[in-house]
């Protein structure tokens, strides 16, 4: 495979399974060099690669920021100040990285366009206007909600051991206010920087499981911190991988409106909390099969190349 630099963004030479497997590694390298052009690189054949990028390439430079180095910072408080306040949600401080895909966005703008380019992502994020269907609201708002309710369903028959449901109702407007500023500072970097680009090259879907995978493994930490085993990650990090197949066939057909992505995501995080008492005894094998049946259904339905109808977008 051959790793080439081309108007500051890495390109990956090679198979489809090849390129999968060096996603992560070309995405954070994509981030890094926009962000800190001074950083340092190989050049291999007049060509500027990030050293952590190419493992091909040999005796790599050190270089000044690793993966996810912004979200090392938080991962890192949580283990030197220990929990947070206790609150019904189980959410670690280390969730506050949220917002740093945003703030990248926002770096990466800044670099091309300066301010105009900031401005250009948040208005990205509020492009309700843009929906060119707005029947596209209807799953954006109801099918996580659903997959939650069929997985209690299933959970109530098999008589799994679930408590009875102790959620106070005014606090889902508030839980939803606060996921959707969250959704909105992780949206911003996920569908603008990396489906986008990805989908020039990709099929749709196979973008949307490469960024779900990246999703993933960015939120394996906190999910530790949060004191999951093993089993609950793992099953999770599939049903977030299934989300963003969602998230991204919603966007598409929705005019790839950054809003709406932020919509499903923020009306997820409201499903997964309030199940059946603040997400107490969510079971993401139970979640994982019933989604997995849905993006099934998503992607023959239509089709894995662009997950949307002719008139709904143009890859």
């Amino acid at each position: 495979m051959k790793i080439e630099a081309h108007k500051g963004f890495f390109l990956l030479r090679g198979t489809v399974a090849s390129d999968f497997a060096f996603a992560l590694r070309a995405f954070v390298g994509n981030m890094v060099t926009e962000a800190f052009p001074w950083m340092t690189f190989k050049h291999v054949e007049g060509v500027a690669v990030h050293a952590n990028v190419c493992a091909a390439v040999k005796d790599d430079a050190p270089v000044l920021f690793d993966r996810f180095a912004f979200s090392a910072v938080l991962w890192l408080l949580v283990e030197l100040i220990g929990e947070g306040p206790d609150i019904p949600v189980n959410l670690p401080v280390s969730s506050l990285m949220a917002f740093f895909p945003l703030i990248t966005a926002c770096i990466l703008a800044y670099r091309r366009e300066k301010g105009k380019g900031v401005r250009g992502v948040f208005r990205r994020l509020a492009d309700w206007r843009s929906v060119r269907r707005n029947v596209w609201y209807l799953p954006a708002l109801v099918l996580m909600p659903a997959v939650m309710f069929v997985s209690w369903l299933y959970m109530t028959l098999m008589q799994y051991p679930l408590p009875e449901p102790d959620l106070h109702w005014p606090m889902i407007p508030v839980m939803f206010a606060v996921f959707l500023i969250g959704a909105a500072g992780e949206e911003a970097g996920w569908m603008i920087y990396v489906v986008d680009p990805l989908q020039q090259r990709w099929s749709a879907w196979m973008a949307a499981a490469v960024c779900g995978v990246i999703w993933a493994v960015w939120h394996i930490i906190p999910w530790i911190q949060a004191g999951h085993d093993a089993s609950w990650i793992v099953w999770h990090a599939w049903v977030t991988v299934l989300l963003r197949i969602v998230i991204v066939w919603i966007y598409n057909n929705a005019g790839r409106s950054v809003w709406m992505a932020v919509l499903v995501h923020a009306v997820t995080n409201v499903a997964f909390f309030v199940f059946p008492d603040y997400g107490s005894h969510y079971d993401p094998m139970v979640t994982g099969i019933i989604l997995t049946a849905v993006v099934v259904v998503i992607v023959l339905r239509w089709g894995g190349r662009t997950l949307a109808s002719q008139r709904s977008v143009s890859l």
